[in-house]
């Protein structure tokens, strides 16, 4: 189930990769659909526009398909 790069956290719960994380939201490109996380830790996907800096916390990029 899980990737070379990717692993179960210590609680079983979820799979994490230790090597991919969160960018600040200074380096978040903008009017196109990023990976955005909240204050509240909670991640949806959006756009962010420049605004919204004290709720947005990080974001990411989304994850692409593997060449076949």
């Amino acid at each position: 189930m899980t990737t070379l790069e990717s692993k179960l956290n210590r609680d079983a719960t979820v799979v994490v990769d230790p090597d991919y994380r969160w960018q600040p939201m200074s380096t978040c490109p903008r009017g196109v659909k990023v990976q955005l996380l909240g204050s509240g830790g909670v991640a949806t996907y959006g756009q962010f526009d420049g605004n919204g800096h004290t709720w947005w916390r990080m974001w990411a990029p989304l994850p692409t398909m593997p060449k076949t």
